[in-house]
């Protein structure tokens, strides 16, 4: 769920449905006999200019009802579902890998995902990946801990 905030001290909660692949600029709707844009209509509507018309609009699951992506906050608190069996089996699948195949994995996602082709969406939207080497930090290895447990350890 979010709140649109678009409205000082008016702020109404909606349930999210995803991302769209349109934008405030241009995803177009009918509005009193004539087609406009979102960009357009909150300028007229709610004389509220957007600064960030390029980024994609937020759907709900009432049919064609977007909005701006800078009107929209995320409701705090909100739980996520609990994972199931296979979800937590894949997470620690991943998780157990030794690093250098996490680093073959990561290189090859980004090799056949086409992220950093100047034709992809995030490209449409204003961010960039960029191919470059993972970055290497120093680690060390921790001491493991003493367990104490009644009066021994």
């Amino acid at each position: 769920k979010f709140t649109s905030n678009h409205i000082p001290h008016q702020s109404r909660t909606f349930k999210f449905k995803g991302l769209d692949t349109c934008t405030p600029d241009t995803f177009m709707f009918e509005c009193e006999g004539k087609e406009i844009s979102v960009s357009q209509y909150f300028y007229e509507k709610y004389n509220y200019k957007l600064r960030y018309g390029h980024l994609p609009c937020v759907k709900t699951p009432k049919k064609g009802m977007v909005f701006p992506i800078e009107v929209c906050a995320v409701k705090p608190g909100q739980r996520l579902g609990k994972l199931t069996g296979a979800q937590t089996a894949e997470i620690i699948k991943h998780a157990a890998k030794k690093p250098h195949e996490h680093k073959q994995f990561v290189e090859g996602a980004l090799r056949t995902s086409g992220l950093d082709h100047p034709d992809s969406t995030l490209t449409r939207f204003g961010l960039q990946v960029k191919r470059t080497s993972l970055m290497s930090v120093a680690g060390r290895v921790l001491p493991p801990p003493t367990v104490t447990y009644g009066n021994r350890s």
